[in-house]
């Protein structure tokens, strides 16, 4: 059996991803287990023709995690952090995968307007369908 990830969290460039951040590092606080980050990257979406290199593409998707999660390794230091890109055909796939060892998966959704909010965007709707474990769904600013 795997080693467990913990918390999983799905972070992408938004505020949204940074309030699930927190949330998954403060839940993973309470339950004493580490918190792994992950965002999905795939080059199969890239036009044809365009010479498009692998490790070049894990590594921005590897440095655009570890900007997210960095500004809060200092205010959580009791916390293990991990970043692990995942090559996926999206984002719902990568943390579908990786919930297969997490104990919880954390994903945020944007809450445009009351109407909106009251349905889960498309990664979180589909995380909530395909995970292997407990999902928390962390809204965007009211």
């Amino acid at each position: 059996m795997a080693t467990s990830l913990g918390i999983v969290v799905g972070i992408h460039c938004s505020e949204t991803a940074q309030r699930a951040l927190v949330w998954a590092l403060d839940a993973a606080r309470l339950r004493g287990l580490p918190v792994t980050a992950v965002h999905g990257w795939d080059y199969d979406h890239y036009p044809a023709g365009v010479l498009v290199q692998v490790g070049t593409l894990e590594d921005e998707t590897r440095k655009m995690l570890d900007g997210a999660v960095d500004p809060w390794r200092d205010d959580y230091r009791d916390i293990s952090i991990e970043t692990r890109p995942i090559r996926a055909s999206s984002g719902a796939s990568a943390l579908a995968e990786a919930s297969k060892d997490a104990d919880m998966v954390v994903v945020g959704t944007r809450g445009h307007n009351r109407v909106v909010g009251m349905f889960l965007g498309s990664v979180s709707n589909a995380i909530v369908h395909r995970a292997h474990c407990p999902v928390v769904v962390v809204p965007g600013e009211t």
